[in-house]
């Protein structure tokens, strides 16, 4: 990782500043997190992320990259609530068994509420048969209050698929609002909420941290205004991935399926067809090549096959090979003189029908 490089699984060097290896996002959480009591995460929210876990960097999703970004901070884990799937603990230390984290939540905001929050969707459905306007988000405020006041263990909240909930209408859910308004409440605080602290210091990491609340949505819009500023929260966009993350992200993608030696100069190519690609899109190309004659090969056909779909290719046209056959007969009427360069268009249209060269292939990110 050149200037950045991770030799431990501690080390959080990747997670530096100037580290241009990691994404912009990634480095600013890092950097935010003694300040930010809610992070609103936006744009490119369901990406795939290069992660380095332990000397080794790999692709990684969202809910993943931000766990261990707060890992190399101390943190014991990370839960998750989204409207379908309900609340679950997504990841924590080894050390730590999920049941722990359910225990001791439940424990805070009482085992029937924690119930509800665990349903999915079809488990909340049959608990609600019969009951009108229910909110999938009921109890989420609680749940948040209990993560950012809990010393022990020291959890992240991340809140997946607002964004699909909220028409913009001024119908607004009410235990969804009060799940905002109560996130912004503990991000206002200094050191106190409801008379509990909610800064607490982390083995390995100096100074004081907040447990924060992460919300992921497409665009800020999706959330009040009043909730995306202040003190304690942080925008932070998710881009689609520049030239130098793609080129990263090639190459690791490429590992296996073309032969070492090879991987620079295709990962190259790759980085180059898939401008406007997200990384997981870069990921499904390579799943097309592989169904194809060779990924080293063939990686911007599969990128354009993932783009537009297939097509078909002029240059393998049957009429066109038919016109190659008078070809020169018919350039020599048109070009007076110039047999060499009759002679050199021919020869470039005939390879490039046949195959034998890249040129009778469409530019991918046309």
């Amino acid at each position: 990782m050149d200037n950045c490089d991770a030799s431990a699984a501690d080390n959080a060097s990747w997670l530096n500043p100037d580290c241009k290896d990691t994404p912009m996002w990634m480095r600013s959480l890092y950097a935010s997190l003694p300040t930010t009591g809610t992070f609103v995460l936006f744009g490119n929210i369901h990406d795939l992320h290069p992660v380095v876990i332990g000397d080794d960097c790999r692709p990684d999703t969202t809910i993943n990259s931000i766990w261990e970004v707060l890992k190399r901070c101390g943190f014991d884990g990370v839960v998750v609530f989204d409207p379908l799937n309900g609340f679950r603990v997504a990841k924590t230390r080894e050390s730590l068994a999920p049941d722990v984290v359910l225990g001791g939540l439940s424990s805070r905001i009482g085992g029937e509420l924690m119930e509800t929050l665990s349903l999915d969707g079809r488990g909340r459905a049959e608990a609600q048969c019969g009951q009108r306007g229910v909110s999938p988000f009921a109890g989420l405020s609680a749940l948040a209050e209990a993560v950012a006041r809990g010393a022990s263990p020291s959890l992240a909240l991340v809140v997946d698929y607002t964004s699909q909930m909220r028409d913009g209408s001024s119908a607004e859910d009410e235990a969804l609002l009060q799940a905002m308004l109560a996130s912004v409440e503990i991000s206002n605080c200094h050191a106190l909420y409801n008379g509990a602290p909610i800064r607490f210091g982390h083995e390995g990491f100096p100074g004081m941290l907040r447990h924060p609340v992460f919300w992921l949505v497409d665009a800020v819009d999706d959330l009040p205004s009043w909730m995306t500023n202040g003190d304690g929260v942080r925008q932070i966009p998710i881009a689609k991935p520049d030239i130098d993350l793609r080129l990263r992200m090639a190459a690791l993608l490429l590992q296996g399926h073309v032969e070492g030696d090879d991987i620079p100069a295709v990962a190259r190519r790759f980085a180059d067809a898939t401008e406007g690609f997200s990384m997981r899109g870069m990921y499904e190309s390579v799943q097309l090549a592989l169904r194809m004659r060779s990924v080293a090969q063939d990686i911007e056909d599969a990128v354009r096959t993932y783009r537009q779909g297939l097509s078909e290719n002029p240059w393998q046209s049957t009429r066109l090979r038919e016109q190659l056959i008078d070809g020169r007969e018919i350039l020599e009427r048109r070009v007076l003189g110039q047999s060499a360069a009759v002679d050199k268009v021919l020869d470039i249209l005939k390879r490039s029908a046949l195959g034998l060269t890249t040129a009778h292939k469409k530019n991918p990110s046309s």
